[in-house]
Parts: C-alpha cells; sequence; structure tokens
C-alpha cells in the first residue's frame, strides 16, 4: 500500500469537503421532501382540555392554521386570536377564563404518509454519517501527521 504523496494532500481534502457538503444538502432535500409529501388535513371541532400555561398536544401534529377555538357549552363564547397560539404540534390558549375548560378546535395541519414515513426513516438512517465521517477525518488527519514525521526521518525509501 503506497502512502499518500504531499501533492495528493489539497485533492483528499476537497473530496473530503466535498463528500461533506454532498451529505448536507443530501439531508435537507430529504427535510424538505419529507414535508412535501403529507397529506394535507382540516380537522373541525377536535375537543381538548384548554391549558394556558403549556401546549396541548392534538390528534394530527404540523399545524398549519388555526380557525376557530370556542367553549364546548357555549358555541357563541370564542377565544379571540390574540389569546391562541400554536407551535406546530399543539395548541395553547393564554385566556384564563378557558384555562382547565373543554374547547373545540378547528385546524389545519399536515399529516404523515407512507412516503413521508420512509423519507423519515431514511433521515434516522444516514444520522449517524457526520459521527463516521468526523471519525475518518481524525483517522486521516493522523495518517498525514505520521507521514511528515516518517518523511522527515527517511522513512521513505525511493
Amino acid at each position: 500500500m503506497a502512502i499518500m504523496d504531499m501533492k495528493e494532500l489539497p485533492s483528499f481534502v476537497a473530496a473530503l469537503i466535498l463528500i461533506g457538503v454532498a451529505i448536507g444538502v443530501g439531508v435537507f432535500i430529504l427535510s424538505e421532501l419529507t414535508y412535501s409529501v403529507k397529506d394535507a388535513r382540516t380537522v373541525t371541532d377536535e375537543q381538548i382540555t384548554a391549558d394556558n400555561e403549556s401546549f396541548v398536544s392534538v390528534a394530527y401534529p404540523r399545524i398549519t392554521l388555526l380557525t376557530s377555538v370556542y367553549n364546548v357549552t357555549d358555541a357563541t363564547d370564542t377565544v379571540a386570536a390574540a389569546n391562541l397560539s400554536h407551535d406546530g404540534l399543539g395548541i395553547k390558549i393564554t385566556d384564563n377564563k378557558f384555562h382547565g375548560k373543554t374547547v373545540n378546535v378547528s385546524y389545519s395541519g399536515q399529516t404523515n404518509t407512507t412516503a413521508s414515513g420512509a423519507l423519515q426513516q431514511t433521515m434516522n438512517a444516514t444520522a449517524t454519517i457526520p459521527t463516521w465521517l468526523t471519525i475518518i477525518v481524525v483517522v486521516a488527519m493522523a495518517a498525514i501527521v505520521l507521514m511528515l514525521i516518517m518523511g522527515a526521518f527517511g522513512g521513505r525509501k525511493r
């Protein structure tokens, strides 16, 4: 096995950088593709217990739009938009008069499909690649240092 020559070092480093960029771009594309293949879903009158301190989970996370929230016992008792917030996964109602009460929530969101699930599994499987790439870079750098030391002490035979 031949030791890499110093002239080959820039192309080796460039190859490692190119591999890292390709993996990064690939994971980003998978992430964006995962969201684009999800199904849109509109939910009407899902009942949740209002909480003014934390977000309450809903049946279909990935909320994109809250359309209405009102008291179950009185449909005219609606929650003002200023007292509503969502983090994409749940809903928070900051109006104290609704705290602990059951409310109906209508919203639009996204739900997983077979394709988005498969893409997510692929992203999870590729999550370990950066760790291995770091190990490869460290081993390569150690090999370069050893090569330099061996070359400095006449370890190369010509």
